[in-house]
């Protein structure tokens, strides 16, 4: 992670890709499973490599580095509230799952969230009504 932040204060990372940045991205799948929609999980990227959202209980952030089809989302920290058991549960395999993401792709209004052998972590929908980056 140490060489993570290094390379981002170098200017070594690509701006956050215009397809994603400005939008909001909800949680639709996690650990190949369609999620249920009464516990929220979302992710914001923005323009300056900054990542944060939801975890379907606490706020999260951290840093999202973009090289072409790769991300890696690191440095990542959240809020500490306790919620019902459901939310704990998202929220465990939310965080779980930004660990594993190393390459992404949007495919029409799915953001596409893929790991190390190209297994799908996750997929998220831009939220309607969101501010899409031109």
């Amino acid at each position: 992670m140490v060489a993570l932040g290094a390379a981002l204060a170098a200017g070594g990372a690509e701006a956050t890709p215009k397809e994603v940045s400005g939008r909001v991205w909800v949680v639709t799948r996690l650990e190949g499973q369609a999620v249920a929609g009464t516990v929220k999980s979302t992710v914001n990227f923005a323009p300056d490599g900054k990542a944060s959202g939801a975890t379907g209980c606490n706020r999260w952030f951290g840093v999202a580095v973009f090289a072409g089809p790769s991300l890696r989302v690191s440095q990542v920290g959240l809020t500490r509230m306790a919620c019902e058991k459901p939310a704990m549960e998202r929220e465990a395999s939310f965080i779980r799952m930004l660990g594993l993401v190393r390459s992404w792709r949007v495919s029409g209004n799915v953001l596409i969230l893929t790991g190390m052998n190209a297994e799908v972590v996750a997929e998220l929908r831009a939220e309607s009504g969101a501010g899409i980056a031109k």
